[in-house]
């Protein structure tokens, strides 16, 4: 189980790494065969990796338009245009999630603004360090919305296929480009509008775009699939183990001994259980074959006060009995389980209480140790 929880773990880390190259090759010409035509060169300052040819180098706000949403103020949060709004709690890479969505006031020109359309691509502009600029596309989920100034709204242009951009900004996350030029506050990092702008936009012909952008969006909902099978096995794991366990403590997990005392033969011995309507029965699990004995009666008219219903319990197990019991068959009359530490614990405490003494045990350590009730003893 250890092993294939590992190879489960590996198996996600590749997947994950293969999201990165996929991306990669995206946005470097490398994904589909392009059309072989001079190559357009950047300045070194602006070329991060050389580009096929008929790609250019452009800046981000030549390749669109970036927003800084609206700052959100005690005087917005009433007023005659309320609307839904975005946050960073709303964005998640590839995915926007709409079940927590929240209503600010926008004016007319506030609205004309902030809206967004279907295609807008909105990115994190407060996130942790290696989540900043996480991006999604806003897709129509939420009629109606603005977004918040906690995100940047990148509109594309005539030139870029929203589909592309979205994969240009999701390479820059994994790679690192937004945390290297993002700045730092405590653990918090901020992609400023200024220094989004800055950034080199690599930009091939239109029809590329589209085709790079849908070979990308294919191999990387197969990766999702794959990633999300490993996932559920993942989470099969601890239930399976759980299983196993189960299994290994209730003597299914390997054939029984032939010299192990059968079930039908044991409850013959120990006989049916107490009457009483104070007791809970529980199902006898395992053999037991030691023969320690308590040999203990409550004291004449004894009764157990309060609510400790494990006291009252093993006391009227003891009443009942009449006679000495073996130490397994007074657990199991009394509804504890000698498995369980807790159960083992809890059952010492209650006869304690029910008997009113100190128990200690004679005889030392032996197999067939006797317990005994210490009347005098402090408590």
């Amino acid at each position: 189980m250890d092993s294939a929880r590992e190879a489960l773990r590996s198996a996600l880390a590749k997947l994950q790494e293969q999201d990165r190259e996929i991306l990669a090759a995206a946005v470097s010409g490398d994904l589909v065969p392009n059309v072989d035509t001079p190559s357009h060169r950047p300045t070194q300052s602006q070329a991060p990796h050389p580009l096929p040819g008929g790609w250019r180098w452009v800046r981000v706000d030549e390749a669109g338009e970036v927003t800084l949403g609206k700052k959100r103020e005690p005087s917005s949060h009433q007023g005659p245009n309320m609307r839904p709004y975005l946050r960073v709690a709303n964005v998640y890479e590839d995915q926007i999630d709409i079940s927590d969505v929240k209503e600010m006031n926008f004016t007319p020109e506030e609205y004309e603004k902030f809206a967004l359309a279907p295609g807008d691509i909105l990115l994190n502009e407060g996130q942790s360090p290696e989540l900043v600029g996480r991006p999604a596309m806003y897709r129509g989920e939420l009629p109606d919305a603005c977004f918040q100034m906690t995100l940047l709204r990148f509109r594309s242009g005539p030139e870029v296929e929203p589909e592309f951009a979205l994969i240009v900004f999701r390479h820059y996350l994994h790679s690192g480009v937004f945390r290297r030029v993002a700045r730092w506050s405590t653990n918090i990092a901020h992609l400023s509008r200024k220094r989004l702008v800055e950034l080199p936009f690599p930009l091939p012909p239109l029809n590329e775009q589209i085709e790079i952008a849908a070979e990308a969006r294919r191999r990387l909902t197969d990766s999702a699939d794959q990633a999300a099978a490993v996932r559920a096995s993942l989470d099969r794991v601890p239930s399976m183990l759980a299983e196993l366990l189960a299994a290994a403590t209730s003597g299914h997990l390997v054939p029984q001994h032939d010299d192990d005392e059968p079930a039908d033969v044991l409850l013959h011995r120990v006989g049916p259980p107490p009457t009483d309507a104070g007791l809970v029965e529980r199902p006898i699990k395992g053999q037991e074959s030691r023969e320690q004995t308590v040999a203990m009666a409550l004291p004449n008219g004894r009764d157990i006060d309060g609510t400790d219903a494990a006291a009252n319990r093993l006391a009227a197990v003891l009443r009942n009995a009449g006679r000495a019991l073996a130490l397994p068959e007074l657990f199991s009359l009394a509804g504890y389980n000698r498995d369980s530490i807790a159960d083992v614990e809890e059952f010492y405490l209650a006869l304690r209480a029910a008997t009113g003494t100190t128990i200690r045990q004679v005889n030392g350590a032996q197999e067939n140790a006797m317990l005994e009730a210490i009347p005098d003893a402090p408590r």
